[in-house]
């Protein structure tokens, strides 16, 4: 849901930057070798990604992350490119069954918190 911060609310919702326009911009801006790394909730990510390959990007990699094991993809993280390259899929878990931060979490966010 929006808050009170309209610039927040910019940086977390896609009301003033359509997945079209998004697209155009990664064509228009991405360099030959280059990569665009595109993080939505599951369902969004599946539905930008399919956008996304129809408009000539390719998806080569994927970041499945996982509130903790057992539960459904909480976000996915696309990696698109101009150039076809063979997929790569790899899982985070934010919590583990005990319901800590994991290892990889924790290294992935270190430089964000203090």
């Amino acid at each position: 849901l929006k808050g009170a911060h309209g610039n927040k609310n910019m940086a977390i919702h896609n009301d003033s930057l359509t997945t079209s326009d998004l697209i155009t911009s990664i064509q228009k801006l991405l360099a030959v070798n280059g990569q665009a790394f595109v993080l939505y909730p599951d369902y969004e990510s599946r539905v930008f990604e399919q956008e996304a390959n129809s408009s000539g990007l390719s998806t080569v990699a994927e970041l499945l992350v996982y509130n903790k094991p057992q539960s459904a993809v909480f976000r996915r993280i696309i990696v698109l490119s101009k150039n076809p390259k063979p997929m790569n899929v790899e899982e985070l878990y934010i919590r583990d069954e005990a319901g800590n931060y994991t290892d990889p979490f924790k290294k992935l966010i270190a430089d964000y918190y203090l």
